[in-house]
């Protein structure tokens, strides 16, 4: 019927298989498995997950229903995503800490945000469209308004509010 069962296949040196291998059971690999561009890895029964090279770019592609994860179960280990740093290496961009349960942020190398217990830490200048704050808010330097203020509830100042505009 075309189709021949072993219980054992020992190969040795470059081994071309044309069509489908279907493979029951634990299956070593003591050495390199070479795809080419397009030639896929498929995972799953209905070939969910496929990992491959198109000739331009690296793909995991996940076809199926439900999330991809990516988990490193290693105790106090991170997972860190890397890639060009603009002058010929690489560097981080995204790491979670699994260590301290941080997730941080970075801009060729350096952190800029950063997830903390009590919150989170940015480093750097913050832009926002809309900024809403709730809560008690702490500004340890000069405060600088470019557009009216509207200041509703109660004011407290330390200090002093100094106004060197026109109006």
């Amino acid at each position: 019927d075309g189709h021949t069962e072993l219980d054992e296949l020992r190969v040795s040196g470059v081994s071309t298989f044309q069509d489908n291998v279907h493979i029951t059971g634990e299956v070593s690999f003591g050495s390199t498995i070479t795809l080419g561009d397009n030639d896929r890895l498929r995972l799953g029964d209905d070939n969910d997950l496929q990992i491959f090279h198109n000739g331009s770019g690296s793909l995991v592609q996940h076809l199926g229903t439900g999330n991809l994860f990516i988990t490193n179960s290693s105790d106090d280990q991170d997972i860190v995503i890397t890639t060009d740093d603009g002058s010929g290496g690489t560097t981080t961009y995204i790491r979670a800490d699994g260590s301290t349960g941080e997730a941080a942020l970075y801009h060729y190398g350096s952190e800029k945000l950063a997830t903390k217990s009590n919150g989170i830490d940015v480093t750097g200048h913050t832009e926002t469209d809309t900024l809403r704050v709730s809560g008690v808010s702490t500004f340890s330097a000069a405060l600088d308004v470019n557009a009216a203020v509207n200041i509703s509830g109660d004011l407290t100042i330390a200090d002093k509010i100094v106004h060197d505009g026109d109006t």
